[in-house]
Parts: structure tokens; C-alpha cells; sequence
């Protein structure tokens, strides 16, 4: 799938596996580096912060 319009500047922010890689995408793309790859993926968001935390809830 196109991944081109999912940016912040549309309102998104996102955590994706593409090419058997995950990536964070924002402003910038970011490789994760994961040890267990997650079923289910929780999301914390501190808004006066500016923090988004992802975490995988099944550990």
C-alpha cells in the first residue's frame, strides 16, 4: 500500500512493518529494532507532554 499520505502534516503518526521491517514514521522514518514481534500493539498518548509510547501489551 501507499504509505505516502499517512504523515503528520495529514494527522498521522504510525508504527508499520514494511518489507519485514518496522518502521515508525513521522517527520522522519525511524527503524525499531524488536527482539519479539507484537500481536497487539498499546498506544500512550501524554498530550501536554507532546509523548506518544507504543509497547507491546501482550509482555
Amino acid at each position: 500500500k501507499d504509505l505516502s499520505s499517512l504523515r503528520p502534516g495529514n494527522g498521522y503518526w504510525t508504527v508499520c512493518l514494511r518489507d519485514g521491517k518496522y518502521q515508525a514514521r513521522g517527520s522522519s522514518v525511524y527503524y525499531l529494532s524488536l527482539s519479539v514481534n507484537p500481536q497487539r500493539v498499546g498506544v500512550f498518548v501524554d498530550y501536554e507532554k507532546g509523548l506518544v509510547c507504543f509497547n507491546d501489551v501482550e509482555s
